[in-house]
């Protein structure tokens, strides 16, 4: 019964360090983005006490990874936006943006929008995202974007 007992602390304890690890793992990841590590204060004795741990990672990578979407939401709105004008005023100079302030007419822009379909599906690629100097490195080392380096 001893062996039994003694089995299970020593699977409890793996797992509780394997949470440990991917913590460990997922805190790294947040450094190219020039974020505070999650801390893991001590070995935790079984899994049950490694899930708040855990729940701190999610709850930490969920934050950061809202963040960086928001940022880069916002930055593609801008520079599409930023593009599509350019062009217009480089072209016709004198174009008025006012149409483009006041949005859409609601009575046709249904029809509107099926008619520039075609011409988004060609700028669209434009627009795609770059990723940043440390993802594109594993990338192309086929490592996932966040993976750290194997030394």
């Amino acid at each position: 019964m001893q062996e039994v007992v003694s089995a299970l602390q020593m699977d409890q304890r793996t797992g509780a360090q394997r949470i440990a690890d991917w913590v460990t793992v997922a805190s790294l990841a947040l450094e190219p983005f020039r974020l505070s590590p999650i801390q893991v204060a001590e070995p935790r004795a079984s899994i049950v006490d490694a899930l708040p741990v855990l729940d701190a990672a999610a709850e930490r990578l969920d934050e950061v990874v809202g963040a960086r979407l928001e940022a880069e939401g916002r930055a593609l709105r801008q520079l599409v936006a930023e593009d599509v004008l350019t062009c217009f005023r480089s072209h016709i100079p004198d174009l008025s943006l006012a149409p483009v302030v006041e949005g859409p007419v609601a009575e046709v822009e249904d029809l509107a929008r099926e008619s520039v379909q075609e011409v988004v599906e060609i700028i669209a690629p434009r627009f795609e995202r770059r990723p940043l100097n440390a993802e594109e490195a594993n990338l192309q080392e086929n490592r996932g974007p966040a993976d750290p380096l194997q030394q």
